[in-house]
């Protein structure tokens, strides 16, 4: 075995085990009281504009009466935020779907006896590609609930977060 594929084969492995792992723990749920909670890894270590949005609790964070009164949101505002977060619904729960299906394909493929490196390595960008969907699509829905707030109210929102100073 050469030490690119020794190389290739780790990786690979590792991110099956956290494919698992996050399978283990299963997809939060997306009933009446709750968003679907989508991973934004990435502008959470930005503490760009979704990251405080996102992590404040995840759910409806804009049905809960004590956030509601702090941040001064109106009844307007949540309803506001409550239809952004209906019209993207649905399409959060089908990239979720898709990139669960991804990553269930790309399990016996790491599985089998004799590793495929070309459709492994194809399945891969597969998952790639349906997390960056997902990711896109949530940090759409976000900054168009951001868009409802008054600069006041994201900055208490940070502050409410403690992501520091506000922007």
């Amino acid at each position: 075995m050469t030490r690119r594929l020794a190389q290739m084969l780790l990786i690979v492995l590792l991110a099956f085990l956290a494919v698992i792992s996050e399978a283990q723990a299963g997809p939060e749920p997306c009933g009446p009281g709750s968003a679907p909670e989508i991973g934004m890894s990435g502008l959470m270590r930005m503490g760009g504009p979704a990251s405080s949005l996102n992590a404040l609790g995840g759910g409806r964070w804009w049905n809960n009466s004590e956030l509601a009164t702090t941040v001064g949101l109106t009844a307007s505002q949540v309803s506001q935020i409550e239809n952004i977060f209906q019209q993207y619904r649905a399409q959060l729960m089908e990239q979720h779907s898709a990139l669960l299906k991804r990553e269930a394909n790309l399990a016996p493929l790491i599985e089998a006896a004799h590793l495929d490196e070309v459709q492994v390595t194809a399945q891969i960008d597969k998952v790639a590609q349906a997390r960056a969907n997902l990711e896109k699509l949530n940090a759409q829905m976000l900054l168009t609930i951001r868009r409802v707030l008054r600069v006041d109210q994201w900055r208490q929102l940070r502050l409410r977060r403690g992501v520091g100073p506000p922007a």
